[in-house]
């Protein structure tokens, strides 16, 4: 408790949760902090008071952070050009010579003078908020409780309290072939590493791949909307495996997106990565899901490790797990 007042002593966050797929929410925190903490792999204990088990927490991986932006006061300046008919006798500036010297070159405005009008609007905008964004699926309890809340395209605020950031960001890129794995809202691992890379000068990292198990296309096209620049990237293989809808459905998913209408086969994605790579240069696996997607993950790195190593054991292949479940 005491630790829950330290994270919080500063106000109360406020959260708009919505739904992104049939039992999937997108819980939008707004601190009332500048500085949340975020890093890629970061997990937060939230807490929602508005009901009677207010003391009830999960953890959360963040799959997103935004922070606040500059108040506009006002908009840019609009600058508006006039044409008005003339007479010998119209009054006119100095200004109005030149325009009219200018007008003149073009004999169909002879007769016309142009005004050149500056209006500067007072429309207030306000600051952008900082946020910081979670995919939660619903099961029992609090996520539960959530969820029956929720009608499909509305959404709901609720006060929410934090408790974090725990976990350590993996020094992915470090790494010159990266391979993440992720099943369902596990994809909340792996979107920060994923736009770390987008947002970065190409460095170490030569190759990142993520391969994303989701079982409605409607979802991955919510939750994808923000990737931007995919693809521009050589360096990056985004491949979103949709289980439980039909290939007739079109998804807006963002350019350079692959899509699937199957079950990913994990095990011989991770060999064919290990194969693929520079010889001896290391890599790393990240898995982030329910229980048989990290089984799957673990199991082919371990092959990989086998096949593409040898017993010489060049080629180190690094492998973080994030299993999904309570």
């Amino acid at each position: 408790m005491i630790r829950l007042v330290i994270f919080n002593f500063q106000g109360r966050h406020t959260a708009k949760v919505k739904l992104v797929g049939k039992s999937t929410l997108r819980l939008t925190v707004y601190p009332a902090i500048k500085d949340i903490g975020f890093a890629p792999g970061a997990h937060y204990f939230l807490y929602i008071p508005d009901r009677w088990c207010f003391w009830e927490s999960h953890p959360f991986t963040a799959a997103s952070w935004r922070p606040a932006g500059p108040n506009l006061t006002q908009a840019p300046e609009k600058v508006i050009v006039a044409l008005r008919k003339t007479t010998p006798n119209s009054p006119q500036t100095s200004s109005d010579e030149e325009d009219i010297k200018k007008i003149r070159s073009n004999e169909k405005r002879k007769s016309y003078r142009r005004d050149t009008i500056i209006i500067t609007t007072s429309t207030q905008r306000k600051p952008q908020r900082a946020k910081l964004t979670f995919l939660i699926n619903a099961r029992r309890g609090m996520t539960r409780s959530l969820l029956e809340r929720i009608t499909p395209g509305s959404s709901i605020e609720v006060p929410c309290l934090l408790e974090g950031p725990y976990g350590i960001a993996r020094p992915v890129p470090s790494f010159p072939t990266v391979v993440i794995i992720a099943g369902g809202v596990g994809v909340s691992t792996a979107l920060p590493y994923l736009m770390q890379h987008l947002s970065t000068r190409v460095e170490v990292t030569k190759r990142f791949v993520l391969i994303w198990s989701v079982r409605e296309g409607s979802m991955a096209e919510k939750i994808l909307k923000g990737v931007k620049g995919l693809g521009f990237r050589q360096d990056v293989v985004v491949k979103v495996y949709i289980t439980r809808s039909e290939e007739k459905d079109s998804w807006r998913l963002p350019i350079g997106v692959k899509v699937r209408y199957r079950r990913p086969r994990i095990e011989e994605s991770i060999i064919k990565e290990a194969k693929g790579r520079v010889p001896g240069t290391p890599m790393a696996v990240i898995a982030c899901g329910g229980a048989a997607v990290v089984d799957c993950a673990r199991k082919g790195t371990v092959e990989a490790l086998e096949d593409a190593a040898g017993k010489n054991g060049t080629g180190e292949i690094v492998y973080w797990e994030e299993g999904y479940g309570w």
